[in-house]
């Protein structure tokens, strides 16, 4: 889009400057018999300058407003991305609910299959698997609120991602941790960089990002911790020599609703993420306790 603007202002102003000088020329060429004096062609060229500044001007300002519009459109770029990170996550967290609500109905089928057979056999109900314990589990169910017993989600949600490259980002941008290490109960989206609260309830969150300096001078990554949009926590590491190694991170415990999405992004552009084999940048979440 840049490239294509400046070209663009590049001819146009070429073009302009042979109008005007085409224009003042011609009365030069085409007189008959009164010959211009020389200071006739000096005020005509004089003329000629100031328009053509007043054109550069006129070109510069049409730049800076094309740059202020491309900052724009990459603003609302980076906002749609969120936009379609935080309906990926709720995507999964659907599906997640759906294989809940598929298991939990087995359960039900069986525990009342116990019953009827408890019953045959002995003639009474036995205490630990009652009609009315179960039709309180059954309606606790209908409305998948995300406290099912601990085993109902495969006994626990922990994650642990880490980054294997390194990388330049931009203001706003997601990192995205590809390399998975634990990824208990499938929260975190190593394509989208996002953790879906697949269950509510105290959350761990902690993350580190890396950084190694590659000249004299100050080279720096500013990380934050993202919830919904929302800036939670940040983080940092600065090196000012070459080969200077430098880490920085952070960690909070925090409650989340189902489906919430978190995620770690960059605070500004031009900044630059050390990843490659020494996975010194990671993200790591942690279910506590309902």
């Amino acid at each position: 889009m840049i490239i294509l603007n400046t070209r663009f202002v590049r001819y146009t102003r070429a073009l302009v400057m042979f109008l005007i000088a085409l224009i003042f020329l011609i009365p030069l060429v085409t007189a008959d018999s009164t010959q211009p004096s020389l200071q006739d062609v000096i005020e005509r060229l004089m003329v000629v300058e100031n328009r053509l500044k007043e054109s550069e001007e006129l070109i510069k300002k049409q730049e800076i407003r094309i740059n202020n519009q491309d900052v724009q459109i990459n603003n609302q770029q980076l906002k749609i991305n969120a936009l379609v990170e935080e309906v990926a996550g709720l995507k999964a967290v659907i599906g997640t609910n759906r294989i809940k609500l598929t298991s939990n109905n087995r359960e039900i089928k069986g525990l009342r299959r116990q019953v009827y057979v408890g019953n045959e056999k002995n003639g009474k109900k036995k205490k630990h698997l009652t009609e009315s314990r179960i039709n309180s589990f059954a309606r606790g169910n209908s409305g998948i609120s995300g406290k099912f017993p601990r085993q109902t989600v495969g006994g626990g949600i922990a994650f642990t991602a880490f980054l294997d490259h390194d990388g330049d980002y931009g203001a706003g941008q997601t990192i995205t941790f590809n390399k998975i290490i634990t990824n208990d109960g499938n929260g975190y989206n190593t394509h989208t960089g996002v953790f879906t609260c697949p269950e509510e309830g105290m959350y761990l969150f902690t993350f580190f990002v890396g950084e190694r300096g590659e000249m004299d001078g100050v080279t720096q990554i500013w990380a934050d911790l993202v919830i919904n949009s929302n800036n939670v926590i940040d983080a940092f590491a600065e090196t000012r020599q070459f080969q200077e190694d430098a880490q920085g991170g952070n960690t909070v415990v925090i409650r989340l609703k189902l489906g919430d999405s978190v995620w770690v992004r960059s605070r500004f552009a031009g900044h630059h993420i050390e990843g490659d084999q020494t996975r010194t940048t990671s993200f790591t979440g942690l279910y506590l306790y309902p």
